[in-house]
């Protein structure tokens, strides 16, 4: 991607700028370790230009869980949910679905 739109890399690790000098895509990581928080930042224009000059979209999973407490600690409610989404023509479509709670 980065070769593709021409970007190239400056000063610091992990930050592209377009040929205009304009910072395009850079990269943050929350603490040193590697389980931490990664990200990946790219201008909306950038990355529309990239997917469609190679007739790509995006697509991610997304689980997550949620503990409701009611009144007291042992009131408590658990929930799952789960979703496909992906990024077409500058939209995000999908849907989050709440799963039956197994017995």
């Amino acid at each position: 991607m980065i070769d593709s739109l021409g970007l190239e890399q400056r000063e610091y690790d992990g930050s592209y700028y377009d040929k205009r000098g304009e910072l395009a895509v850079f990269y943050i990581k929350d603490g040193k370790k590697f389980d931490g928080s990664h990200r990946l930042l790219i201008r909306k224009k950038i990355l529309d230009e990239f997917l469609d000059k190679n007739e790509l979209v995006i697509f991610w999973t997304c689980l997550s869980e949620k503990n409701f407490i009611i009144q007291e600690m042992q009131d408590q409610e658990w929930s799952e949910w789960g979703g496909l989404m992906h990024y077409s023509d500058g939209t995000v479509i999908g849907a989050m679905n709440q799963y039956e709670k197994k017995k």
